[in-house]
C-alpha cells in the first residue's frame, strides 16, 4: 500500500495535478517572483537546463508565455513587489527589465559579474553576486529611470568565494544576505550600518519591522534579528531546512523542503496552520500587501497561489 501511494504521490506532482497549481513551463525551482500588489498579476521564473524559463499571469488567471528563448537568461533569486509590472532577469553581463514580455531597459554589467541575486524598489535595481576574477562577493545599484550606475556597495570584509544570496530593500535601507551573514546598508550614503552573524548559513529574510528582520535558515530555525545588536534569537524551530519566508499582517508564512508552508503568529511564533501544496518544496514566497495573495514558487517549476486571510488555495 505504501508503495500504491508514494507512486501516486509522484504521479500527482509529475502531472501538476491538485487543486491551485500553476506550471511555468520550467522543470526547476521557481527562484525568480514578482507581483502586482494591486492587483492579481504576477510572473514567475523557474531553472532549467539552458537558463531560466519565464511566464506571466493576468488578473484572470490567464498564462501569457514569454517567448524568447530561456537560455538567454540566468537563474537568481528576486521576490518583488512592482505595480509597473517590470521583472529584472540577468542575461549575458546585463541587467534588463521585462515588462509586458518585452525588455524596456537593460544595464551593463562587468563581464566579471556573476548574478545571484536582485533586488528593486522604485527606481532602484540591486544586483548581488561575485566577482568572477577576485572571486569576492559584489554589490551595485542602479537607477532605473536614466540605466545608469550609480554606485558600487564596498564589500572589505566579505568571505572570499561566497556569493549574495538574497537583497531585499525598505525604504533608504538594503538587506544583504550571504552566507552567515546579513549587512544593512544605507542606499544614500553607501554606508553600512548594521550587521547580524549567525554560525549557520542564512536562506531567506524579511523585515518585520524598521529596526527587526527575521531570518531562515538551514538547519530549521527562523530568527528574529535587531538590528542593533550582532546576533539574532531563536524564534521558532521547524524540521527542515527555512528557504522561504512571507510576512501578511500578524502572520508568518515559512517554506522549504517539506510539502506544507507553515503559518505562525508573527509576534509569538505560534503555529496557525499548514497549507497542503502537494509539492516536494517551496523555495519563494511573496506576499500582496493589499490583495492579500500569498505566491509560493516549488521545485519542478509549479507556482501555488493562497488567500493569506482565509488561509485556502485559489484556483
Amino acid at each position: 500500500m505504501n508503495l500504491v501511494k508514494s507512486f501516486a504521490f509522484f504521479l500527482a506532482i509529475f502531472l501538476g495535478c491538485g487543486g491551485g497549481v500553476i506550471k511555468t513551463g520550467g522543470i526547476g525551482l521557481v527562484t525568480v517572483l514578482v507581483i502586482d500588489p494591486q492587483s492579481a498579476w504576477f510572473a514567475a521564473g523557474s531553472q532549467e537546463r539552458r537558463g531560466l524559463q519565464l511566464a506571466e499571469w493576468d488578473e484572470n488567471g490567464a498564462l501569457i508565455p514569454f517567448q524568447a528563448k530561456s537560455a538567454k537568461f540566468q537563474s537568481v533569486r528576486a521576490k518583488i513587489a512592482d505595480s509597473r509590472r517590470m521583472v529584472p532577469l540577468a542575461s549575458n553581463g546585463q541587467i534588463h527589465l521585462i515588462q509586458s514580455l518585452h525588455i524596456v531597459r537593460s544595464f551593463p554589467l562587468d563581464s566579471s559579474f556573476i548574478v545571484t541575486a536582485i533586488g528593486m524598489q522604485e527606481d532602484l535595481v540591486a544586483i548581488g553576486g561575485r566577482d568572477k576574477q577576485s572571486d569576492y562577493p559584489k554589490i551595485a545599484l542602479f537607477q532605473i529611470s536614466t540605466g545608469m550606475e550609480l554606485k558600487s556597495l564596498p564589500s572589505p570584509d566579505y568571505i572570499r568565494g561566497v556569493s549574495i544570496h538574497s537583497l531585499v530593500f525598505r525604504e533608504n535601507l538594503l538587506l544583504v544576505s550571504s552566507l552567515m551573514s546579513v549587512d544593512v546598508w544605507s542606499v544614500k550614503d553607501s554606508k553600512r550600518v548594521g550587521r547580524v552573524t549567525t554560525d549557520v548559513g542564512f536562506e531567506d529574510i524579511v523585515f518585520e519591522a524598521d529596526d527587526t528582520i527575521i531570518a531562515g535558515q538551514i538547519n530549521g530555525a527562523i530568527l528574529k534579528c535587531r538590528l542593533g545588536e550582532e546576533k539574532c534569537r531563536a524564534f521558532i524551530q521547524t524540521e527542515q531546512p527555512v528557504s522561504a519566508l512571507a510576512i501578511a499582517g500578524e502572520r508568518l508564512f515559512s517554506g522549504g523542503e517539506g510539502e506544507d508552508i507553515n503559518v505562525w503568529n508573527l509576534k509569538t511564533g505560534a503555529p496557525i496552520a499548514k497549507l497542503k501544496t502537494g509539492q516536494l518544496g517551496t523555495e519563494t514566497l511573496i506576499v500582496s500587501v493589499n490583495t492579500g495573495r500569498l505566491v509560493a514558487g516549488h521545485t519542478w517549476g509549479r507556482v501555488t497561489v493562497w488567500d493569506s486571510l482565509a488561509l485556502k488555495a485559489i484556483k
